[in-house]
């Protein structure tokens, strides 16, 4: 086994011997072909930058302008007639469930 390695290299260096322009042409022409490769592929490069997140409120302000009307309309009437002496909500408000809207004086 240890001649035909000898013999292989024997015969590789005999080659080299006789074609070493050729050799030496090949390995430069694929040096440079791997460094031209290599700077394309730096240059398509994506450069990437980070920060250091920092804790803030945002805020996030609308202004529009139109008409608003309510989804759902109440007409109130009363069993009782008389003067009205407190009105608890005014036109627009939001009003929540039980709240008192109005009071009749009764006399």
């Amino acid at each position: 086994m240890k001649k035909s390695i000898k013999k292989y290299f024997d015969t590789l260096k005999s080659f080299l011997k006789k074609r070493y322009k050729l050799v030496l042409i090949l390995v430069v022409i694929a040096a440079g072909i791997g460094l031209y490769s290599y700077n394309k592929a730096q240059a398509n490069r994506e450069v990437l930058s980070f920060t250091t997140p920092t804790k803030r409120n945002l805020t996030k302000t609308l202004e529009v302008s139109g008409i608003v009307d309510a989804a759902e309309r109440v007409n109130m009437r009363f069993a009782a007639g008389g003067k009205v002496v407190y009105l608890g909500a005014q036109e627009g408000d939001t009003v929540k469930k039980w709240q008192t809207l109005a009071t009749i004086d009764g006399r």
